[in-house]
């Protein structure tokens, strides 16, 4: 499994004995990110994932009225039912190099997402800390595998577009902080 949420679930849905559940959690390519020019312009958000697991609609509800630049890549029909505010950049997904490009340069990377059982969003959270990004996430079972909150990364409750708000508005005002 990919976090240790996901092994009681196995234990009851499939009977199988705790001791055969093992989480194994994700990585990245250190060496692919390596060479990667990193920079921080101080005021780009960078929200990235297509799966469906990412909540676009806190994510939205929290950069509301906030004059950010959040450039927010997923694919067009997972937010087609959202009405996102002008703050908002919305892309549909972009190959690799801009992908990685777009981690690279930003001041804040932003992982919301809705509880699973499955994490969601941990690759663009792990390459983001890779690159040295300072990441608000969605504080989920899953994604407690992955973060410290106040160490690693800011985590917020799910579904809280006022706490989403305020921990990324903590890092663009908080240089330290954010480095």
């Amino acid at each position: 499994v990919f976090s240790t949420n996901q092994g009681p679930l196995l234990t009851d849905a499939l009977g199988l004995p705790a001791e055969r559940i093992t989480a194994v959690r994700f990585g990245v390519d250190l060496d692919e990110l390596d060479g990667i020019e990193v920079s921080d312009d101080g005021h780009t958000v960078a929200a990235v994932g297509r799966d469906l697991g990412r909540d676009w609609q806190t994510l939205a509800a929290a950069v509301r009225g906030t004059g950010w630049n959040v450039e927010l890549v997923t694919r067009s029909r997972q937010v087609e039912q959202i009405d996102l505010p002008t703050e908002v950049n919305h892309r549909p997904p972009v190959d690799r190099a801009a992908y990685l490009d777009l981690l690279s340069r930003s001041a804040v990377v932003v992982v919301p997402t809705d509880v699973r059982a499955y994490p969601s969003g941990q690759s663009v959270l792990l390459e983001a800390m890779a690159l040295g990004k300072a990441c608000v996430v969605t504080e989920t079972p899953a994604m407690r595998d992955y973060v410290i909150d106040g160490v690693t990364a800011l985590t917020v409750p799910p579904h809280d577009p006022r706490a989403l708000s305020s921990a990324i508005q903590r890092l663009l005002d908080d240089d330290a902080l954010r480095a």
